[in-house]
């Protein structure tokens, strides 16, 4: 049965994009892998809607180099107490708009991105009204530190980029040219990943076997 993202999610996306339009989607996501289809989970397509069936689900990038804050993001959405939202995960923690933020006990502790899940009720999941998303660097009072990562692209330079080179075995020089670009997309299609040459989360997590 063919499945789509709730619109409710697609209309949050669609306001990061706009509000955020240099963020990273590396760790964007919707429609589950195979690990998340061997569980219950809200990336799984289990809503049934007519003949369609419906994603309640969707995961944002953390990429606080272009100004996007997961964890911020992630605590700013759940003060809103928008009635659409049923969970949001981040940084090892777990909230309701109604019950607040206690730990979060499943495999991925999200600290790369965060997740949010709307409600299955359809005059909610698919509500496209515009979420309040806050203003552009607005942060949360006592909102956690999200792990961040570095992102890495051909034209940088430093210690991260020697750092890398080394993982994938290129002359270490600790400037991201034309050859650890190579490198990296090699890498990246050795374990079946994004090949575009950009070293975000995912392509870091393989390396260091995660």
């Amino acid at each position: 049965m063919p499945w789509r993202v709730a619109n409710a999610l697609e209309m949050l996306r669609r306001q990061y994009n706009a509000t955020y339009p240099e963020r990273s989607k590396e760790g964007d996501g919707a429609i589950g892998d195979e690990a998340h289809q061997s569980r219950h989970s809200d990336h799984n397509a289990w809503i049934e809607d007519g003949k369609m069936r419906v994603v309640s689900a969707r995961d944002f990038t953390h990429d606080p180099l272009h100004g996007f804050n997961a964890g911020v993001r992630a605590r700013q959405l759940v003060a809103t107490r928008d009635p659409r939202i049923k969970y949001v995960i981040s940084n090892g923690e777990i909230s309701t708009p109604n019950f607040g933020w206690k730990r979060y006990g499943g495999p991925n502790p999200h600290r790369h991105h965060f997740h949010i899940s709307v409600k299955a009720t359809k005059s909610l999941y698919d509500d496209t009204r515009p979420w309040d998303i806050g203003s552009i660097g607005a942060s949360v009072p006592s909102a956690p530190l999200v792990q961040e990562y570095t992102i890495l692209r051909q034209g940088m330079s430093g210690k991260k980029v020697g750092e890398w080179q080394r993982i994938i075995r290129v002359a270490v020089d600790e400037d991201f040219g034309s050859a650890t670009k190579a490198g990296t997309i090699t890498f990246q299609k050795a374990h079946k990943l994004v090949a575009d040459g950009i070293v975000g989360r995912a392509t870091w997590e393989a390396a260091k076997g995660k």
